[in-house]
């Protein structure tokens, strides 16, 4: 991801294609969590799923794509 990322980043217009694929994922991700029965019979086991999440999508921003504020 991170060298699709320094090769797309020289032109601008061609970013949209790699925030086009990675949002169905991160939804995708968050909806396998909030739609699972068991997270939320467990208040604390899903907000800490989610958080995970998050944690782990911040990584991903910002080791593959520098922390840019588009992703």
């Amino acid at each position: 991801m991170k060298l699709l990322y320094k090769c797309f980043k020289r032109d601008d217009s061609t970013l949209p294609a790699i925030i086009k694929r990675m949002e169905p994922y991160i939804v995708e991700r968050g909806e396998l969590i909030v739609k699972d029965e068991e997270n939320l019979k467990e208040p604390i086991v899903f907000t800490t799923k989610l958080l995970a999440l998050k944690k782990e999508m911040d990584d991903l921003v910002d080791y593959s794509f520098s922390n840019d504020m588009k992703f």
